[in-house]
Protein backbone atom coordinates (compact mmCIF):
# COMPACT_ATOMS: atom_id res chain seq x y z
CA UNK A 1 0.00 0.00 0.00
CA UNK A 2 1.10 3.91 -1.03
CA UNK A 3 -1.89 5.54 1.16
CA UNK A 4 -2.67 5.42 5.07
CA UNK A 5 -5.44 6.93 6.09
CA UNK A 6 -6.07 7.85 9.73
CA UNK A 7 -9.48 8.03 11.52
CA UNK A 8 -9.83 9.91 14.93
CA UNK A 9 -10.52 6.77 16.68
CA UNK A 10 -6.96 5.18 16.02
CA UNK A 11 -7.90 2.98 13.27
CA UNK A 12 -6.29 3.41 9.93
CA UNK A 13 -6.53 2.09 6.38
CA UNK A 14 -3.98 1.07 4.38
CA UNK A 15 -4.97 1.84 0.71
CA UNK A 16 -3.37 2.06 -2.96
CA UNK A 17 -3.22 5.24 -4.63
CA UNK A 18 -4.08 3.74 -7.91
CA UNK A 19 -7.16 2.10 -7.01
CA UNK A 20 -8.12 5.20 -4.84
CA UNK A 21 -7.11 7.70 -8.19
CA UNK A 22 -8.99 5.16 -10.71
CA UNK A 23 -12.17 4.68 -9.02
CA UNK A 24 -12.45 8.28 -7.50
CA UNK A 25 -12.06 11.58 -9.18
CA UNK A 26 -11.89 13.50 -5.90
CA UNK A 27 -9.15 10.88 -4.89
CA UNK A 28 -7.30 11.25 -7.96
CA UNK A 29 -7.37 15.02 -8.15
CA UNK A 30 -6.28 15.10 -4.12
CA UNK A 31 -3.74 12.65 -4.89
CA UNK A 32 -1.79 14.42 -7.44
CA UNK A 33 -1.25 16.79 -5.12
CA UNK A 34 2.59 17.56 -4.01
CA UNK A 35 4.01 16.37 -0.51
CA UNK A 36 3.55 20.30 0.80
CA UNK A 37 0.27 20.30 -0.29
CA UNK A 38 -0.43 16.98 0.87
CA UNK A 39 1.59 17.87 4.06
CA UNK A 40 -1.77 20.19 5.47
CA UNK A 41 -3.97 16.95 5.16
CA UNK A 42 -1.08 14.31 7.46
CA UNK A 43 -2.11 13.46 10.70
CA UNK A 44 -0.06 15.90 12.86
CA UNK A 45 -0.61 14.67 16.29
CA UNK A 46 0.61 11.49 15.54
CA UNK A 47 3.90 13.41 14.78
CA UNK A 48 4.46 11.74 11.33
CA UNK A 49 4.97 13.53 7.97
CA UNK A 50 2.87 12.91 4.99
CA UNK A 51 4.92 11.20 3.16
CA UNK A 52 7.44 8.35 4.27
CA UNK A 53 10.70 8.53 2.64
CA UNK A 54 12.32 5.74 4.44
CA UNK A 55 10.47 3.05 1.55
CA UNK A 56 11.21 2.72 -1.96
CA UNK A 57 7.62 3.82 -2.45
CA UNK A 58 6.61 6.70 -0.66
CA UNK A 59 3.83 6.60 1.42
CA UNK A 60 1.16 9.24 1.88
CA UNK A 61 -0.29 9.48 5.29
CA UNK A 62 -3.53 11.36 5.74
CA UNK A 63 -5.80 12.06 8.14
CA UNK A 64 -9.20 11.46 7.63
CA UNK A 65 -11.11 14.25 9.62
CA UNK A 66 -9.11 16.87 7.39
CA UNK A 67 -9.80 15.60 4.37
CA UNK A 68 -13.58 15.73 5.30
CA UNK A 69 -13.07 19.46 6.09
CA UNK A 70 -11.12 20.02 2.59
CA UNK A 71 -14.52 18.30 1.31
CA UNK A 72 -16.35 21.06 3.41
CA UNK A 73 -14.01 23.94 2.41
CA UNK A 74 -13.60 23.44 -1.36
CA UNK A 75 -17.47 22.31 -2.25
CA UNK A 76 -19.28 24.23 0.51
CA UNK A 77 -21.10 20.73 1.92
CA UNK A 78 -22.17 20.17 5.11
CA UNK A 79 -20.56 16.42 5.45
CA UNK A 80 -19.16 17.20 8.56
CA UNK A 81 -16.19 15.47 10.09
CA UNK A 82 -17.96 12.85 12.54
CA UNK A 83 -18.40 10.54 9.68
CA UNK A 84 -17.91 6.81 11.87
CA UNK A 85 -15.11 4.23 10.66
CA UNK A 86 -17.40 1.89 9.66
CA UNK A 87 -19.18 3.90 7.23
CA UNK A 88 -15.90 5.16 5.67
CA UNK A 89 -14.57 1.45 5.84
CA UNK A 90 -17.63 0.66 3.81
CA UNK A 91 -16.96 3.36 1.25
CA UNK A 92 -13.46 1.79 0.92
CA UNK A 93 -14.72 -1.82 0.08
CA UNK A 94 -16.84 -0.52 -2.46
CA UNK A 95 -13.98 1.08 -4.01
CA UNK A 96 -12.11 -2.03 -4.10
CA UNK A 97 -14.85 -4.27 -4.99
CA UNK A 98 -17.86 -2.27 -6.09
CA UNK A 99 -19.84 -3.81 -3.54
CA UNK A 100 -21.46 -2.62 -0.83
CA UNK A 101 -22.08 -4.26 2.66
CA UNK A 102 -24.51 -3.31 5.27
CA UNK A 103 -22.68 -5.91 8.30
CA UNK A 104 -20.95 -3.28 9.57
CA UNK A 105 -24.39 -1.54 10.46
CA UNK A 106 -24.51 -2.43 14.50
CA UNK A 107 -28.24 -2.40 16.66
CA UNK A 108 -28.86 -3.66 19.92
CA UNK A 109 -31.81 -5.71 18.43
CA UNK A 110 -31.04 -8.96 17.48
CA UNK A 111 -34.36 -9.55 14.95
CA UNK A 112 -33.83 -6.53 13.51
CA UNK A 113 -33.84 -6.18 9.97
CA UNK A 114 -32.09 -2.79 9.33
CA UNK A 115 -34.60 -1.09 7.12
CA UNK A 116 -35.93 1.65 9.29
CA UNK A 117 -33.82 1.41 12.34
CA UNK A 118 -31.59 4.81 13.81
CA UNK A 119 -27.82 2.52 12.93
CA UNK A 120 -28.95 2.03 9.59
CA UNK A 121 -30.29 5.25 8.45
CA UNK A 122 -27.29 6.69 9.72
CA UNK A 123 -24.95 4.64 7.78
CA UNK A 124 -27.29 5.76 4.92
CA UNK A 125 -26.85 9.10 5.67
CA UNK A 126 -22.93 8.51 6.36
CA UNK A 127 -22.62 6.23 2.87
CA UNK A 128 -24.38 8.64 1.25
CA UNK A 129 -22.58 12.12 2.34
CA UNK A 130 -19.30 9.99 1.52
CA UNK A 131 -20.47 8.78 -2.05
CA UNK A 132 -21.00 12.56 -2.54
CA UNK A 133 -17.65 14.04 -1.35
CA UNK A 134 -15.61 11.46 -2.80
CA UNK A 135 -17.49 12.07 -6.03
CA UNK A 136 -18.38 8.12 -6.59
CA UNK A 137 -21.40 8.24 -8.55
CA UNK A 138 -22.30 4.63 -8.52
CA UNK A 139 -22.10 4.54 -4.69
CA UNK A 140 -24.44 7.61 -4.65
CA UNK A 141 -26.89 6.86 -6.99
CA UNK A 142 -27.24 3.90 -4.90
CA UNK A 143 -27.79 5.73 -1.52
CA UNK A 144 -29.93 8.02 -2.67
CA UNK A 145 -32.46 5.67 -3.24
CA UNK A 146 -31.83 3.62 -0.26
CA UNK A 147 -32.45 6.83 1.50
CA UNK A 148 -35.20 7.62 -0.29
CA UNK A 149 -36.84 4.25 0.58
CA UNK A 150 -35.71 4.24 4.38
CA UNK A 151 -37.76 8.16 4.43
CA UNK A 152 -40.69 7.13 2.08
CA UNK A 153 -41.81 4.34 4.45
CA UNK A 154 -45.58 4.50 4.99
CA UNK A 155 -46.65 5.62 8.66
CA UNK A 156 -48.75 2.59 9.70
CA UNK A 157 -45.09 0.87 9.65
CA UNK A 158 -44.32 2.59 12.64
CA UNK A 159 -47.12 2.46 14.52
Amino acid sequence: SDVTIYASSGRSVHLHRCILAARSPFFRALLSKNRWELSDLSPCSRGQSSINEDLDLPVVRLDLEKILELVVKETGSRIGTRIRFDAFWATMLFLYSGKVSIQTVKCIDTECLHEVCLPSVKFAVEMLCLSSAFDIHELKSLFQVITYLITSKPQWLFD
